[in-house]
C-alpha cells in the first residue's frame, strides 16, 4: 500500500498512525539494504541537493554504470560526515575499486574522498559548469581591478564590458565582436 500512494492516503485505508506507516517503511528499506549485493562502484558522483527551504540539503552518491544512474546513498546535510557516513559503509575492496568520484569543488566532499578513498584525490573529477564558475571569477576579479586602475586615471576604456569578459568565444555574439577585439588589442 505504501508503494502504491502516498503516505497520508496509505494511512487513511490502512487505519494506522504516520508514524506507524513510517516505522514500517523504515524497516522495508533496512531490509532492502540488507539484501542489496555488494558491489564495486568504479565511477560514482557525488553533489548536495536542496531538501526543503532554506539551508536544508542532503549529500547525494549516485553510481554510473552501463546501466545508467542509480543513487546508492542520501545522507543527511552537506558536511563532510555527510560523505564520511557513505565511505565508511565500503568495504575495503570496495573503496579499492572506485576508480572516478565526479563532483563540484565542496570542500567538505574533497577532504571526505581523500580520506577514505585510496589515492581518492587523484580520483575526482571536478564537474565542468564549477570550474567555468571559478575561471568566470577569476576573469571579472581581473577586469574589475583594471577598471579601477583605469578609472583612476581617467580612463572609461571597460566601462560596461562586464559582459563582453563573460561569454564564451565561441559564444560571443556577432554584434559584440568588433567591440572585443578593440579592448583584446588596447
Amino acid at each position: 500500500m505504501l508503494k502504491a500512494c502516498s503516505t497520508s492516503e496509505a494511512t487513511t485505508l490502512l487505519r494506522i498512525s504516520w508514524d506507524e506507516a513510517d516505522g514500517i517503511k523504515q524497516r522495508a528499506v533496512k531490509r532492502g539494504l540488507e539484501r542489496k549485493p555488494v558491489r564495486v562502484n568504479p565511477d560514482l558522483c557525488v553533489d548536495e541537493k536542496s531538501a526543503a527551504r532554506g539551508q536544508e540539503y542532503v549529500t547525494v552518491v549516485a553510481r554510473v554504470d552501463a546501466d545508467g544512474t542509480t543513487v546508492d546513498y542520501v545522507g543527511q546535510g552537506r558536511k563532510r560526515e555527510s560523505l564520511d557516513a557513505y565511505w565508511q559503509q565500503l568495504t575495503p575492496q570496495q573503496l579499492e575499486g572506485v576508480e572516478a568520484i565526479a563532483m563540484d569543488m565542496w570542500d567538505p566532499y574533497v577532504l571526505s574522498t581523500s580520506a577514505y578513498v585510496p589515492q581518492g584525490a587523484e580520483k575526482i573529477v571536478y564537474d565542468p559548469f564549477h570550474i567555468m564558475k571559478h575561471m568566470n571569477d577569476a576573469v571579472n576579479d581581473v577586469r574589475k581591478a583594471e577598471h579601477r586602475a583605469l578609472s583612476a586615471e581617467e580612463d572609461a576604456t571597460l566601462e560596461g564590458t562586464r559582459w563582453l569578459w563573460l561569454y564564451g568565444v565561441e559564444n560571443l555574439p556577432e554584434a559584440q565582436r568588433p567591440a572585443f577585439d578593440l579592448l583584446k588589442f588596447s
